[in-house]
């Protein structure tokens, strides 16, 4: 058994050491309170104080289609091993050519280069931790572990971060429920979700996905379709053991696909204007427009003509690209993901060019979201805590921008809607679900932000220990609460809706993001438009004062979360054609 012999090549690299050390080393006076001046100076080999190790085995689907016509089909079947080492050392500080590159956690980053900064003689000596991850294979024979690791061993000695110790056993709080993927064959995994995913396709007359905008119909002879789709569904057994006595197992179900989906985009159908027919009975709610009804100013033609289209080609094609991640067989969900971009793309063969906006407010629906709320979500990490890279600290209120929580409570209003936000083990769905993480720390749903208060740090149990707070463990799941009002109430007044970027980017630190619009819908006041071109962009710095949540919430790539945000302030340049 190849953990067997991984186990046994540290125990030989570990007596070898032993071998080697001086006496006082081999009885642990190496790490006494004060050690011999020149104990930094003995070149002594290195023994692995704790190591890590993950074995994942992985077997995995894999099919490519073109339209609906399978194009090629593999089976992947791996076994892998991840073996972390780590190298204790010890500097005395009383030495005078000691220099330390541990600094406070205001300082310092875990990655930090060496400092230069003296230290005074009279300090304790301090204990650093370096650590190094190789990757080992089946077909290694104890001789190639023993030297591949020995490797290991020497780069994790060059470096030296602050202490920290590794989990030891612990119960588990929680169980990632059995997937439905396990009670079907190998063949009827792959069928049901191509099955799944190419419903509203095949059965386009009554397509089962619901709209992004609910009532909206798909426009006519665009011919929405299918351009590609590729599908994987791996199952992954992984294993974690550790020197401090954890092992710990878990089955990971991971099913992924990507699609392009395209439509025509006829010059006859885009030269109408069908807001001639609904302009004399115009609608205040969204709901009752068609989507080829276009706003007055649009179908002046005062913003150009149709995307995709031109005199000399009447006829051309336009595309939008999703994918999905999922860990359950679940038809009603991967349908309406393709469902609702066969809508979208549909819309988008009819869409005008985007027009400046101003003073209206922003809608990010879907994936740009789940984006939203993860910048509140990755800023509440030790991680990034520790290296400064988050604007956030512990008791802030982190939608008011005020780092000083007593002035908070001290009558700042502009806060519209209070977020709060949990980190989530185990959701329903998505393959990240887990009862501990990667060092094997055990997870418990916890509370992180509480009224825009941030409450809870999570992350790795190294920084944890290095900022001196409790150690939560490291959350790769959230959910956000729904808000105040519902998608309709959302939808009641003007408002600039993207469904689809051609990049989404939001800067983790600063908040800032932007991006082309591929497709979104303008609601003036009166009807709904698809447009696209232009570009929106804006902060949360200055926006998550005033962000309102929709009630509906919705299971997405790694949360359950609102389905929609809406934001003020946004910039929104039109299109250039």
């Amino acid at each position: 058994m190849m953990i067997d012999t991984i186990k046994k090549a540290i125990a030989i690299i570990n007596e070898s050491s032993s071998k080697n050390l001086p006496a006082t080393a081999r009885t642990g006076a190496a790490y006494a309170a004060t050690p011999s001046p020149l104990a930094s100076e003995s070149p002594v080999a290195q023994a692995i104080a704790d190591w890590r190790l993950v074995e994942r085995n992985i077997q995995r689907q894999e099919r490519y289609y073109i339209v609906d016509r399978a194009e090629q089909a593999r089976s992947i079947d791996e076994v892998v091993y991840s073996l972390t080492v780590y190298v204790d050392s010890i500097d005395d500080v009383s030495h005078p050519s000691f220099c330390s590159n541990e600094n406070t956690p205001d300082e310092a980053s875990a990655n930090s280069a060496p400092s230069s900064k003296k230290v005074d003689s009279s300090e304790a000596p301090r204990r650093f931790r370096g650590e190094a991850t190789i990757t080992i294979f089946p077909s290694f024979s104890l001789e190639e572990c023993v030297a591949k690791i020995r490797q290991a061993v020497f780069a994790a000695s060059k470096s030296h971060n602050p202490w920290f110790s590794l989990p030891a056993p612990s119960p588990l709080s929680v169980q990632v429920p059995i997937s439905g993927f396990e009670a079907l064959s190998f063949e009827d995994r792959v069928k049901s979700i191509r099955s799944a995913l190419y419903s509203p396709f095949e059965h386009m007359n009554q397509p089962k996905a619901v709209p992004i905008v609910d009532s909206l119909a798909m426009p006519k002879n665009v011919n929405p379709r299918i351009n590609s789709l590729e599908l994987f569904i791996s199952k992954e057994q992984r294993r974690l053991l550790n020197s401090q006595g954890i092992d710990y197992s878990r089955t990971i179900w991971r099913g992924y696909s990507e699609f392009v989906v395209e439509a025509d985009s006829p010059a006859d159908i885009a030269s109408n204007s069908p807001a001639d027919s609904s302009a004399d009975s115009p609608s205040n709610n969204p709901a009752d427009s068609p989507a080829n009804s276009l706003s007055k100013n649009l179908a002046d033609g005062s913003v150009g003509s149709s995307a995709g289209s031109s005199a000399d080609n009447p006829y051309s094609t336009v595309e939008l690209f999703d994918d999905i991640e999922f860990s359950e067989p679940d038809p009603a969900r991967l349908a309406q993901s393709i469902g609702n971009r066969l809508i979208q793309v549909s819309d988008r063969a009819l869409a005008k060019p985007m027009p400046k906006l101003s003073g209206i407010p922003l809608i990010l629906r879907g994936k740009e979201a789940e984006e939203i709320f993860s910048w509140f979500f990755e800023n509440s990490r030790t991680e990034a805590i520790y290296s400064k890279a988050s604007p956030f600290r512990p008791g802030a209120n982190v939608q008011g921008g005020n780092e000083n929580i007593e002035a908070e409570h001290k009558g700042n209003g502009a806060i519209i809607e209070p977020l709060d936000l949990w980190a989530e083990p185990v959701i329903s769905g998505l393959p990240a679900s887990a009862a501990f993480d990667s060092d094997g720390f055990p997870l418990e749903r916890t509370l992180v932000i509480e009224n825009g208060i941030l409450k809870t740090l999570i992350g790795s149990v190294r920084h944890a220990d290095w900022l001196g707070v409790p150690r939560k463990g490291a959350f790769l799941l959230f959910s956000v609460p729904g808000g105040s009002m519902s998608l309709e109430e959302i939808h009641a007044f003007p408002y600039i809706e993207p469904v689809m970027f051609s990049d989404f980017r939001l800067d983790s630190m600063t908040g800032d993001f932007g991006a082309e619009v591929r497709l979104a819908y303008y609601f003036d006041g009166k009807n709904v438009t698809p447009v696209t071109g232009g570009s929106i962009s804006g902060s949360m710095s200055t926006m998550r004062t005033t962000m309102r949540r929709s009630k509906e919430t919705t299971t997405m790539s790694r949360s359950v979360c609102p389905i929609a945000v809406m934001l003020q302030g946004a910039i929104i340049a039109g299109a250039r054609y």
